[in-house]
């Protein structure tokens, strides 16, 4: 944030914005009150507004499913976590929006797959079940894709708001085609030396305090 403020308004890769350029208000608005029948995203962001706080694990998963599954631009996502989460920091808060987001354009390209983390790491459904009471009463065995209950139909829940693996798939293929082409790795480089350009700082102002020192003694 001190080098760079502009990054809670602008792409730190300007070439991954021309892969979102539709906004689906009703996509985000189903996210953000978690309505979008994938049972961890909104068992994670009805968390959010009831308790303020979920971890790591689950706030680099909602980014990701509305940014890069659903391809929705990242900015109004980020002021909107921003409001929800009791440890807001910006310095933190955007430039890891940016990186779960895939706009960086210098980091690991990070789409999950809602189902298989739940599925992992909250494999009873305890987490689910406590933030989505309509789905309390149905079996584990379907906790994490209701969808596939016979009588889904009879549930308060909305049906899945994309099939993941295929949005998934579609994300992943624009966002590493728009990663390969040279006006994105050019600026990842900027962007990389520039972000990254405090901590080598740091190692060689102490690389040459070691060699003063060793200078020092031997004289």
């Amino acid at each position: 944030m001190e080098d760079d403020p502009s990054i809670t308004e602008h792409a730190i890769n300007p070439a991954f914005d021309q892969i979102r350029t539709e906004w689906d208000e009703e996509a985000f608005t189903r996210w953000y009150n978690g309505q979008t029948g994938i049972p961890m995203i909104d068992a994670a962001m009805r968390a959010l507004h009831e308790i303020g706080w979920v971890n790591f694990r689950s706030r680099a998963m909602v980014v990701s499913f509305v940014c890069n599954t659903l391809l929705l631009d990242w900015r109004k996502p980020a002021h909107a976590l921003a409001g929800l989460f009791l440890d807001y920091e910006p310095g933190i808060h955007y430039s890891q929006i940016q990186m779960q987001s895939g706009t960086t354009g210098f980091n690991t390209i990070r789409i999950y797959n809602p189902v298989k983390q739940g599925i992992d790491h909250d494999a009873d459904g305890a987490f689910i079940k406590r933030f989505v009471p309509e789905l309390r009463s149905i079996p584990v065995s379907f906790i994490h894709q209701p969808w596939q209950l016979p009588n889904f139909n009879e549930l308060d829940y909305p049906s899945p708001i994309v099939d993941i693996p295929s949005a998934n798939k579609k994300a992943r293929d624009l966002l590493w085609s728009v990663q390969q082409t040279d006006e994105a790795k050019s600026t990842a480089q900027k962007q990389l030396k520039k972000h990254g350009s405090r901590k080598r700082k740091e190692k060689e102002r102490e690389r040459q305090t070691e060699e003063q020192l060793s200078m020092d003694l031997f004289e």
